[in-house]
């Protein structure tokens, strides 16, 4: 590890922070820590939910005040630093969901700290050219008039880099910045941030994705429990050791295979939704584990709504147990046993002011209800507490809030909840986004399980590791079309070739295929 007394005084120091002590009530969220940053250096940070990481960048970029220890930029020591002075010595955040002002231009959220005004109003075609420049720092064509709501993730995120160089960023932080991006916008992502680096600005780089912390920093810092575990240079480290640092012990992120695919549960025959996907075909079997992969408008996200009813396919068939589904609607799937796990936990999966109790039940009330016809409130409880223990969900009680839980066991309330309803096949969208390793390293484990009791299993990710490592099959989607399906086993089942196929290259394209 890394000497930090021999190091602190280099004049080759961006940000040198020591001893920093912060302590909420009943909780020492950082105990003493010592953390540097080099001029020029794109610099991981990593460690559980929990750990300290929000709480030491949120003291650096001035929206926490430290209770001891002192802040040096370049060698001067901050005293009272707070979000103005912060901003004005260089430091910017970007959150892993941007502050964005979506009804307003590029441009006028580029610089709505400092509106170019002319006779008292706004002078709109400075600010457009002034935001021209801006964006052609990072090499970005974009018309500066367009409403943000309208960019994808990958531009927002861009247009506040842009933003902060030209603000002058020194030390910019990366909190999650590929959450819910596709491998080829992440490759996208890091060009800009490799461009910004060679700028001169140092990157703070933190990801609960370990393999892009070893692509693209030079020098990762652990933390565990409110300290500093480890600072090493990226060369003299592998993921196992990292690993180590930040849980305290050996894990397996993915667990050996040893589900066996049984009869087929689920079939969908040329399902088509104008403009959206055609003729897709797919099955999964009881006790087997698919995914439908492609990249952001392949039509995966589509195909499961059209499952679900959310729309109405214009053609085709789905089969639960050799049934046919005449009438597709959630309610009609759910009652066939056919459950979807939400990509947006918060959003869409979780109630977050109600108990761990009312979460796991609410999807489940007819299974315990009493003779009477009435909810029971022994067999409510009895199947929190049966989930709570199967999943390990770490709570006080299953009567503490949703909101208070960690995002790993928040996405477990969220699996308890759908297993509770018995499904037959579960859908998994993102089941491990933005959970830490050893959470995503339990939910893996869970999943496996879930296959080896029969349930069948679909999972929508980007993470390309997750799909190679847990899947039996893969059907790839391209403009709305199936264009392949691969077979774990096979020569062809690697990311290369699967990296590929989501962009669509590496396929034979049929003489008939058409854009959707």
């Amino acid at each position: 590890t890394t000497n930090f007394e021999e190091l602190k005084n280099h004049n080759n120091i961006m940000i040198s922070m020591e001893g920093i002590v912060k302590v909420f009530p009943g909780v020492v969220a950082l105990d003493h820590v010592d953390f540097f940053v080099k001029k020029g250096e794109i610099h991981g940070l990593v460690g559980e939910n929990g750990a300290g990481k929000s709480t030491l960048l949120k003291i650096l970029s001035g929206l926490y005040e430290k209770d001891a220890g002192r802040i040096l930029i370049e060698g001067e020591e901050i005293q009272n630093l707070n979000v103005s002075n912060a901003i004005n010595h260089g430091i910017r955040m970007l959150a892993q969901n941007p502050e964005i002002l979506p009804s307003l231009s590029v441009a006028e959220n580029i610089f709505i700290e400092s509106l170019p005004l002319k006779n008292g109003l706004i002078n709109n075609k400075k600010l457009n050219d002034l935001a021209t420049q801006a964006l052609s720092r990072i090499d970005m064509k974009l018309d500066p008039r367009r409403k943000m709501e309208t960019l994808t993730f990958l531009q927002q995120k861009i247009v506040l880099i842009a933003k902060a160089l030209w603000y002058g960023v020194k030390i910019l932080i990366l909190d999650e910045p590929t959450a819910s991006l596709t491998f080829y916008e992440t490759r996208l992502l890091f060009d800009h941030i490799k461009e910004l680096n060679k700028m001169g600005t140092s990157i703070i780089y933190v990801s609960h994705y370990l393999e892009e912390v070893f692509e693209i920093c030079n020098r990762v810092t652990v933390f565990r429990e409110g300290k500093n575990i480890a600072t090493e240079k990226i060369e003299n480290i592998d993921i196992s050791q990292l690993v180590r640092y930040m849980i305290g012990k050996d894990v397996d992120l993915f667990q050996p295979l040893s589900h066996k695919p049984q009869d087929k549960v689920l079939e969908a025959f040329n399902i088509s939704k104008k403009g959206k996907y055609s003729d897709v075909s797919f099955y999964v079997k009881r006790g087997e584990i698919i995914s439908l992969s492609g990249l952001k408008g392949s039509g995966k996200e589509d195909v499961v709504s059209g499952l679900f009813g959310f729309h109405k396919i214009d053609s085709g068939k789905i089969y639960i147990d050799g049934m046919e589904i005449t009438k597709v609607s959630c309610d009609v799937v759910f009652k066939k046993g056919i459950l979807l796990l939400p990509a947006d936990r918060l959003v869409n999966g979780l109630f977050l002011n109600l108990t761990v109790l009312k979460n796991i039940s609410i999807c489940s009330l007819d299974i315990i209800k009493n003779k009477m016809g009435m909810v029971s409130a022994n067999n409510e409880v009895g199947l929190a507490k049966k989930y709570k223990d199967m999943l390990s969900i770490r709570t006080s009680s299953i009567n503490q809030e949703a909101q208070f839980l960690s995002g790993g066991n928040q996405q477990k309330v969220v699996l308890a909840k759908v297993l509770a309803a018995n499904p037959k096949v579960l859908i998994l969208h993102e089941p491990t986004a933005g959970i830490d390793i050893g959470s995503k390293a339990e939910i893996h484990a869970i999943i496996e399980d879930l296959a080896r009791h029969g349930i069948g299993i679909i999972i929508l990710t980007y993470d390309i590791s997750e799909v190679l490592n847990m899947c039996d099959r893969v059907y790839v989607l391209h403009k709305g079309l199936i264009i392949k399906e691969m077979i774990r086993n096979s020569a062809e089942f690697n990311k290369n070739n699967l990296t590929l196929l989501m962009e669509g290259k590496g396929y034979e394209k049929n003489s008939n295929e058409r854009t959707i």
